[in-house]
Protein backbone atom coordinates (compact mmCIF):
# COMPACT_ATOMS: atom_id res chain seq x y z
CA UNK A 1 0.00 0.00 0.00
CA UNK A 2 1.42 3.77 -0.65
CA UNK A 3 1.90 5.45 2.34
CA UNK A 4 2.08 9.06 1.17
CA UNK A 5 2.95 10.23 4.54
CA UNK A 6 5.65 7.87 4.67
CA UNK A 7 4.48 6.05 7.96
CA UNK A 8 3.75 2.29 6.73
CA UNK A 9 0.64 0.43 7.96
CA UNK A 10 0.78 -2.86 10.09
CA UNK A 11 -1.97 -5.06 9.19
CA UNK A 12 -0.15 -8.46 10.49
CA UNK A 13 -0.44 -10.82 7.44
CA UNK A 14 1.98 -11.62 4.59
CA UNK A 15 3.14 -8.37 2.31
CA UNK A 16 2.49 -8.60 -1.74
CA UNK A 17 5.73 -7.31 -2.58
CA UNK A 18 5.61 -7.74 -6.11
CA UNK A 19 2.32 -5.85 -6.47
CA UNK A 20 4.09 -2.97 -4.62
CA UNK A 21 7.27 -3.00 -6.83
CA UNK A 22 5.23 -3.32 -10.16
CA UNK A 23 3.41 0.02 -8.68
CA UNK A 24 6.61 1.99 -7.58
CA UNK A 25 8.24 1.00 -11.23
CA UNK A 26 6.78 4.02 -13.10
CA UNK A 27 8.71 6.04 -10.70
CA UNK A 28 12.13 3.76 -11.74
CA UNK A 29 14.26 6.45 -13.59
CA UNK A 30 17.59 5.59 -14.09
CA UNK A 31 19.85 7.24 -11.75
CA UNK A 32 16.79 9.66 -10.47
CA UNK A 33 15.33 8.14 -7.83
CA UNK A 34 16.34 5.98 -4.32
CA UNK A 35 14.22 2.61 -3.42
CA UNK A 36 13.27 2.05 0.37
CA UNK A 37 11.24 -1.22 0.98
CA UNK A 38 10.25 -0.91 4.76
CA UNK A 39 9.28 -4.92 5.36
CA UNK A 40 8.96 -8.11 7.68
CA UNK A 41 10.15 -10.07 4.53
CA UNK A 42 7.15 -12.10 4.31
CA UNK A 43 5.73 -11.79 0.89
CA UNK A 44 2.63 -13.44 -0.43
CA UNK A 45 5.41 -14.44 -3.61
CA UNK A 46 8.53 -14.46 -3.24
CA UNK A 47 9.31 -15.34 -6.50
CA UNK A 48 7.87 -12.34 -8.19
CA UNK A 49 9.03 -10.08 -5.60
CA UNK A 50 12.74 -11.22 -7.07
CA UNK A 51 11.77 -11.00 -10.73
CA UNK A 52 10.16 -7.67 -10.14
CA UNK A 53 13.50 -6.21 -8.28
CA UNK A 54 15.57 -7.50 -11.35
CA UNK A 55 14.18 -5.68 -13.65
CA UNK A 56 14.64 -2.13 -11.66
CA UNK A 57 17.38 0.61 -13.16
CA UNK A 58 17.85 1.90 -9.57
CA UNK A 59 18.94 0.20 -6.49
CA UNK A 60 16.56 -0.99 -3.92
CA UNK A 61 17.85 -0.84 -0.30
CA UNK A 62 15.53 -3.01 2.62
CA UNK A 63 14.69 -2.44 5.72
CA UNK A 64 14.21 -5.46 7.66
CA UNK A 65 11.19 -4.40 10.97
CA UNK A 66 10.34 -8.76 11.94
CA UNK A 67 11.56 -10.43 14.61
CA UNK A 68 15.05 -11.13 15.53
CA UNK A 69 16.34 -14.22 13.69
CA UNK A 70 12.47 -13.97 11.44
CA UNK A 71 12.57 -16.07 8.42
CA UNK A 72 12.30 -12.84 5.99
CA UNK A 73 15.50 -10.88 6.97
CA UNK A 74 17.38 -13.95 4.31
CA UNK A 75 14.07 -12.86 1.62
CA UNK A 76 14.92 -9.08 1.97
CA UNK A 77 19.01 -9.78 2.08
CA UNK A 78 18.34 -11.49 -1.30
CA UNK A 79 15.83 -8.85 -2.72
CA UNK A 80 18.42 -6.21 -2.05
CA UNK A 81 20.87 -8.00 -3.50
CA UNK A 82 19.38 -8.90 -6.54
CA UNK A 83 18.94 -5.39 -7.48
CA UNK A 84 22.65 -3.80 -6.25
CA UNK A 85 20.78 -2.51 -2.95
CA UNK A 86 21.65 -2.20 0.38
CA UNK A 87 20.00 -3.76 3.63
CA UNK A 88 20.21 -3.29 7.30
CA UNK A 89 17.73 -4.28 10.71
CA UNK A 90 15.29 -1.23 11.74
CA UNK A 91 17.95 -1.25 14.99
CA UNK A 92 20.82 -0.63 12.38
CA UNK A 93 18.20 2.19 10.98
CA UNK A 94 17.64 4.04 13.59
CA UNK A 95 21.11 4.01 14.85
CA UNK A 96 22.51 5.59 11.77
CA UNK A 97 19.34 7.92 11.69
CA UNK A 98 20.62 9.06 15.26
CA UNK A 99 24.46 9.34 13.58
CA UNK A 100 22.87 11.31 10.34
CA UNK A 101 20.89 13.85 12.36
CA UNK A 102 23.99 14.80 14.98
CA UNK A 103 25.92 15.30 11.67
CA UNK A 104 23.04 17.34 10.56
CA UNK A 105 22.89 19.58 13.56
CA UNK A 106 27.15 19.97 14.12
Amino acid sequence: MFCANGIPFNFKSTTNIAEALKFAKVADIPGAMRFILISDGEPDDAKEALKMARIYNNKIDCIYVGPKGGNGREFLERLAAVSGGSFVTAAQAKELAGSVQKLLVA
